[in-house]
């Protein structure tokens, strides 16, 4: 009975722990010396079939966070964070977030490094609220705790077992849905484009220090695409119509400018909308036809997060080449025929 009444409590605290985190107090300016960020291109199959249902999990998304090593054990050290996550639905099923695994986990790591000095400090965590029709997680939460936890005692900074300013702050789980449906790995920020407000409550990714500090931090997305190499995902980088607008490539080739030359207006809108097909040139000449697999609602020029997906489409001969050489096969086949079925003088 009385570890059944320590579990209650602990279940309760880890809950009260989420909840505190959520309620955040206001945030200041967000530093730039800390970055939230997922690896920017991630491939994966569909999750094994039946007889196996439901699916598990089988896309594991590490987010990554660096800050100064020597942050660890000060005031301006992080002792608790939340982050927030959005993804198509029609290609990733959320799942959950949850800790690194152990020895490379950012908040864990810190934990055993006071554990070492002989405090009894340890962390928990607020599960993240799940939309899977939204392809919503938000404000999951992880913090120190323990009987001797203290503000005093400072907060983590970098990696503290390996010493280096990159360490891993959480894992995303998500299961596959779709072989071909790309999707970004929206990461909320407070930028006008993703900022995210769940019950009244702002859910963007940030920290804060053992000062009582809340910084908020402008994260830096991924990319998911289901084994398609030929999907790119693009910045808008100058507000134009479609024919005209320039964009910046953001993955697989960082940093390279493409301008939009045709659009095949499909509803005739003049509004660039998914399943249409678009020209693009990129600044050394080269062109190609793209379809469109996606375009978000709200872009904010030269932000740094993907405005829009398409896919490399496979040339096709122009005309009159591609013409001619289908009227000579056509020609060429009956000829061929009745020369082959004539009778043979004897």
């Amino acid at each position: 009975m009385r570890k059944k009444y320590c579990l209650l409590v602990l279940l309760a605290f880890v809950s009260m722990l989420g909840t505190i985190a959520t309620y955040l107090p206001p945030p200041v300016k967000a530093q730039e010396d800390v970055r939230f960020y997922v690896d920017p291109l991630i491939y994966a199959g569909l999750p094994p079939p039946p007889p196996f249902p439901p699916p598990q999990p089988n896309l594991e998304v590490k987010v990554m966070i660096e800050s100064p090593y020597t942050w660890m054990g000060t005031a301006d050290g992080i002792t608790s964070f939340m982050v927030s996550v959005r993804v198509d639905p029609r290609a990733l099923k959320v799942a959950d977030i949850v800790p690194g695994a152990y020895g490379e986990d950012f908040m864990d790591m810190y934990a055993v490094y006071l554990q070492y000095l002989g405090y009894d400090v340890s962390t928990a965590q607020g599960p993240p609220a799940k939309d899977v029709a939204s392809g919503t997680m938000s404000g999951y939460a992880n913090g120190l705790t323990g009987p001797d936890w203290d503000p005093v005692l400072g907060g983590a900074g970098g990696d503290a077992f390996y010493a280096d300013d990159v360490a891993v702050l959480c894992v995303i789980k998500f299961i596959t849905v779709s072989a071909t449906q790309p999707s970004v790995i929206d990461l909320m920020g407070p930028g006008i484009s993703t900022e995210q407000i769940v019950k009244g409550i702002e859910v963007s990714c940030k920290y804060k220090n053992a000062q009582g500090d809340t910084v908020v931090v402008e994260p830096e997305d991924g990319y998911y695409v289901a084994e398609t190499p030929d999907i790119m995902f693009v910045d808008l980088n100058q507000t134009a119509s479609v024919i005209g607008s320039l964009w910046h490539e953001l993955q697989p080739e960082h940093c390279q400018e493409w301008e939009i030359n045709d659009h095949t207006d499909t509803d005739g809108d003049g509004a660039l909308d998914e399943s249409e097909q678009i020209g693009m040139t990129r600044s050394d000449g080269y062109s190609a036809m793209y379809h469109v697999e996606w375009v978000n609602p709200t872009p904010e020029p030269g932000d740094g997060i993907a405005d829009l997906i398409v896919k490399w489409k496979e040339e096709v001969p122009e005309f009159p080449l591609g013409i001619g050489i289908t009227m000579m096969i056509a020609l060429v086949i009956p000829i061929v025929y009745l020369w082959r079925t004539r009778k043979k003088e004897k």
